[in-house]
């Protein structure tokens, strides 16, 4: 413990069962290279008034925990077998070296969490990873979290959130639930996102508060997000029509939220094989759409243009109960190119409907509409309004 001056650690510290604890009330904390601290048994504390440089910290049984009034570099591995890790950076920010991975295991009552939490900012640079049950939160009150290194637990729930700033998946990057966990992406500003995986019954969250949500356009992946549910919102865009969001989901809860003509508030999504649309809007937007199977529309509301391409069918939701709400799409212009038959409740002004293996259309329009096109190559067309129906072009053989 110093209570005014630094505190350098030139050599090795290891106890088999009991803490550490480092302590410099208004100075900094710093390791040299390739120097450790480790217990068998026990809690390893790093406190500073001012910065900490770490290298090797490990607990075979116990919490680790760096508390930094300004800033944090973690330059070597930080690990403990079972217990939690915390780092905090109280006015500055964290950056962790390309060679310095953080891991915690949680087993029983144990919980391997994983914290870090900055004012200024995070860069990640190395491998985090929790294994048993832990989750692992990103905290950043005022700068951007930068991830160039995956992010993984076994099970439990991953949050990156950066309240004033935005969020960068690099080139690469993976974050992961292997087992039963959420994933959440909040920012103020943007998201930009790689690649994230859960299993099929859990759900990711990707929320810009005041910018995009957009797909990383340096050899971008294959598939941006596997999961059950994806909920996506933002006040401008979600991705591009070049660089759309690609996925293997279960269900669809979409928004853009901004009405300013001045900028997009677009959604384009490709799903590799069917999807629910449970819940999407726009509030001054199109939607573009490509699905590998079929496309079940639940609520889907656009105050634009809606584009469908699908290898399969395009219904709306019928309800099973006397309580259940029948599925609608609501769109200025509906562009719809299917491989198999169409069923839904509309309400649009315009409709462009093509079928590329036969098969019947059905639409039930709540007001007037314009068919301004619509063809099958071997089925019947069905159209109900109760308002007006204005024909351009409609082929049925």
């Amino acid at each position: 413990k110093s209570a005014t001056g630094d505190i350098v650690q030139n050599a090795n510290t290891s106890t088999t069962q009991g803490n550490i604890d480092y302590a410099a009330d208004a100075g900094s904390i710093t390791m040299t290279e390739l120097r450790s601290t480790s217990t068998g048994q026990g809690n390893v504390t790093y406190t500073a008034g001012a910065d900490i440089n770490s290298q090797i910290v490990k607990s075979n049984a116990g919490n680790i925990a760096l508390t930094a009034n300004r800033d944090v570099v973690i330059g070597n591995e930080t690990t403990t077998a079972l217990g939690q890790v915390a780092i905090t950076a109280k006015t500055g920010s964290i950056t962790t070296e390309a060679d310095a991975p953080i891991s915690a295991q949680g087993q029983d009552a144990i919980n391997g969490n994983i914290s870090l939490t900055a004012a200024t900012g995070i860069r990640q640079n190395a491998n985090v990873v929790s294994q048993g049950y832990g989750d692992i939160g990103y905290k950043s009150a005022t700068g951007d979290i930068v991830q160039n290194a995956n992010t993984s637990t076994t099970q439990g729930n991953i949050d990156y959130t950066a309240d004033a700033g935005s969020i960068n998946m690099e080139t690469g990057t993976l974050t992961s639930v292997v087992q039963k966990g959420n994933v959440q992406y909040k920012a103020k500003q943007d998201i930009v996102v790689n690649r994230i995986e859960t299993a099929n019954c859990n759900q990711v969250s990707l929320i810009s508060e005041n910018g995009r949500v957009s797909v990383q356009a340096n050899t971008p992946a294959d598939t941006n997000v596997v999961t059950g549910d994806l909920v996506v919102s933002a006040k401008k865009n979600i991705a591009s029509l070049v660089l759309p969001l690609k996925i293997k989901i279960t269900r669809l809860f979409a928004k853009t939220t901004g009405n300013d003509p001045s900028y997009a508030s677009d959604i384009y999504i490709n799903e590799q094989d069917g999807i629910e649309l449970s819940q999407v809007q726009t509030q001054n937007g199109q939607f573009v759409l490509n699905a590998g199977q079929n496309i079940l529309a639940k609520d889907v509301s656009i105050n634009g243009d809606m584009s469908v391409n699908t290898l399969g069918q395009f219904t709306t939701y019928v309800p099973t109960t006397a309580t259940e709400i029948a599925g609608s799409v609501k769109a200025n212009q509906l562009k719809v190119s299917s491989y198999q038959f169409v069923y839904l409740n509309t309400l649009l002004n315009n409709s462009f409907i093509t079928l590329k293996n036969g098969g019947d259309i059905n639409i039930n329009e709540k007001d007037n509409i314009a068919l301004s096109q619509l063809s099958t190559p071997n089925g019947n067309i069905n159209v109900k309004a109760n308002g007006a129906i204005a024909v351009d072009k409609v082929t049925a053989t």
